[in-house]
This record gives C-alpha cells, structure tokens and sequence, in this order.
C-alpha cells in the first residue's frame, strides 16, 4: 500500500467516480437492492407483530391463573369446579367457556363465558372512558346481556344499553350491552375485540349446558398440578396454562422462519445485480487498477476498494428500501396476520411495531449479501499485474488533471 494514502478519501473517489459515469445504472442496482431489504424488514415485523399480539392475548386469556384443567380435544364438566375449589390445594378456581360468534355486522366476534364471581382473582376488568365501575354480578341476574372490549364496541358502533343480536351454530339471540371493557385484564383478550357475558348464559346460547372450555386455577403455595390428579376424570389433565401459548408461539415462529427464508429471494436477486455491475466495473477499470498497482497498492488495497463498492450499492439500496418497507408493512401485516388466522392460532393484530433491533438485521444481511455478491470480482481484481500498467496506449492515457487527483489520492 502506499505511504500515507487516504484510504477514506480513495475509496469514496474510486466508488462516485463510476456512479457519476453511469448513474441510472447503479441506481436500478440500488432499487433491486432496496426491493429485497424493505420485502425482508417488512415480513419480520409483521411477523413479530402476529407473534407479540399472540403472546399479549394469551397472557390476557390466562390471567394469574398457575394450572388450567382441560380435556385436549373435548370440553369439561362443570361439576368440577366444585370438586376443585374443596381441595386444600386450589385457592381458587374458575370456569372460562370460548367460542366464536358472528357479530351484528356477520364478522367473527370472540365470546368469552366466565363465573363473575370466581373469576375475579383472575382478569376481571374495569369499564372503560371513565365510565362507572361495572357491576358483573348484573351479567348474572339479568339474562342476554354482555360487556364489549373497546375493539369490538368501537367496530361495531356500540354503546352500553344498545342491543346486539349474536348467531352461533345456527342459534341467534339478541344480547344487551352493559358496558364496555378497558383495554386491561379480560379487555386485552383479542386486542379487546371480544364479547364477555355470564358463563351461563354463553352456555344456554351454545347449546352446551354444564360444559365448559377448561377450568383455571390459582394453586396454593407448596402444591403443585401433579396434586390435582386424583381429583380428574380420565382424559383430563392439569397443566401449566403457558403451554398453549408456548406451542402457538412455535407455530408463529416456524411460519416466520419460512417467510424470512423466502423474503431472502429477493435478497439474492438484489445479490446478482450487486455482482453484475461490480464485475463489470472491474473489468472495465483494469487497467486503472494495475496503475494503482504499480504505484504501490498491495492486494489487499484493492481488494478493499471492490468490497466497499459493494458495501457502498447495499447500503444505498437499504436506504431507498426502508421508505418502501415502511409503506408496504401494512399491507404485508394484513397477509400474515390472515395466513395465521386460517393456517394456526387467532391473533389479533392492530400494527406493526418498528424494532430497532429488526431494522438493524436488515442493514447487516443487506450489507451481508452485497458484500458477498463482490467478493469474487475483488478476488479477481487483486490478481491484476502491475506490469499491465506499462502496456497502456499513449492515446489512452489520462489527462493531467485526472493523473494529478489520482496520484494524490494515494498520497505520492
């Protein structure tokens, strides 16, 4: 390498002087590049955001409870509760019957049956807008009535004392609203897109009387599910309620490896024209490379100037693709969050959060791929002869001025 080049200063000249030749050029690589990093960043935050509105739904759904009854696959006698709540173990418990109903406007409409009662120490919200404390205990003494979480009031126009008619398994009924949930607690089950009333009440409506979906329970301390055992019928277990969210977790991750493995596709399209356009500006500065050669740069010097042209397309293609990546995540948000729904676990999803942490993998695999799109044209471009440089034409020399900026550029 020469004494006291500036690599810095070389670098840039080496990488803006072809730009400035052939601009439209290293911008149509730069957009291929920009393509493939927003498609990227935009599949990994709307799936992060699938799996965050999961995690928050689950948590909301299960509450405080330590161990939920259920029969994989069937529902539970109610009878149970009973025979729960007289073991020394239990500290408390409750029955939770889910089902999905189709709203006034025909859309799906989560409907969650719980004992006002019972539930309490587990996710009982409060009212929301400042309205007055709900009275639960109202959801048990008056029949076909129901509290809203602040989505589902919000889509469907909704306001306390205005009736709602619900189908279900071709029965209808037509429910009061008593109230509507804050966004806390039982609200944030579905991102409070939810209908809540009196278990019994969901029963009677299902046609499922003395059923229920499984039975939380609060242990006591020192006891653990393995004592409830004698307690259950055969095909119904206690287990820690986080299992289900764990395995609909996985799912969500599984689907979310599969998109981003795919999104590199458009990564690697962006890769061959990183590759394209450096190799062929390789070959067209090669004897400009051996005159850098010849005047002292090493291999490595040259290797080094390729790699940052290619570094230099990335990360100019990464700053055009987040604009676009920006743009697009609500859109691509919509086809993942649909594909989940149909394909593994209901989410609920408002929008997607911009992670830092996911908007700086997008730099390092954008600047990642184009850097191995030019290794091999700078591996090619180090071999290059200095003696390459003494067979240049006369009439193909530079101008003085252009010989003068480079000699100074490599500080001699």
């Amino acid at each position: 390498m020469p004494t006291g080049v500036n690599f810095p200063l070389l670098a840039a000249w080496f990488v803006l002087r072809q730009w400035g030749r052939k601009p439209w050029r290293c911008l149509a690589v730069a957009l291929g590049v920009g393509l493939g990093a927003s498609v990227f960043l935009s599949v990994r935050l709307s799936a992060d955001a699938c799996g965050e509105a999961f995690r928050r739904n689950m948590d909301a759904f299960t509450g405080t409870a330590s161990v939920a009854v259920s029969s994989p696959g069937a529902r539970v006698d109610e009878r149970l509760v009973a025979a729960l709540l007289a073991h020394p173990a239990v500290r408390h418990a409750s029955p939770v019957l889910s089902a999905y109903v189709a709203g006034p406007d025909g859309r799906p409409l989560r409907m969650e049956g719980i004992d006002p009662l019972l539930d309490r120490p587990f996710r009982l919200g409060a009212a929301s807008g400042g309205q007055p404390s709900l009275d639960w205990l109202s959801l048990m003494a008056r029949p076909d009535t129901m509290v809203l979480g602040q989505a589902a009031a919000k889509r469907l126009g909704l306001a306390p004392g205005d009736p709602a008619p619900l189908r279900a398994s071709g029965r209808e009924a037509r429910f009061t609203v008593l109230g509507v949930l804050d966004a806390q607690g039982l609200g944030g089950v579905e991102s409070g897109d939810l209908a809540v009333a009196d278990i019994a009440t969901v029963q009677e409506f299902l046609g499922v009387a003395g059923l229920v979906d499984r039975i939380d329970v609060i242990l006591a301390p020192g006891y653990g599910p393995d004592a409830l055992s004698p307690l259950l019928p055969p095909g119904v277990r206690a287990a820690p309620p986080g299992e289900a969210r764990e395995s609909g977790l996985a799912m969500i991750g599984a689907y979310q490896l599969n998109l981003t493995v795919l999104s590199f596709v458009s990564l690697f399209v962006g890769m061959f024209l990183v590759y394209s356009l450096v190799s062929l500006d390789a070959a067209a500065r090669r004897k400009e490379l051996a005159v850098l050669r010849s005047l002292g740069a090493g291999p490595g010097m040259v290797t080094s100037l390729v790699l940052f042209q290619g570094a230099a397309l990335g990360a100019l293609g990464w700053l055009i693709g987040m604009p676009v990546a920006a743009l697009s995540t609500d859109a691509m948000l919509s086809g993942v969050a649909s594909t989940v729904n149909n394909l593994f676990v209901r989410v609920a999803v408002g929008e997607a959060r911009l992670d830092p942490a996911e908007v700086a993998t997008s730099l390092a695999v954008t600047l990642a791929i184009s850097l191995l799109a030019s290794a091999g044209p700078a591996l090619r471009s180090m071999r290059v002869p200095p003696r390459e440089a003494m067979a240049i034409h006369a009439a193909e020399e530079r101008s003085p001025r252009r010989a003068r900026t480079f000699t100074s550029l490599c500080g001699l």
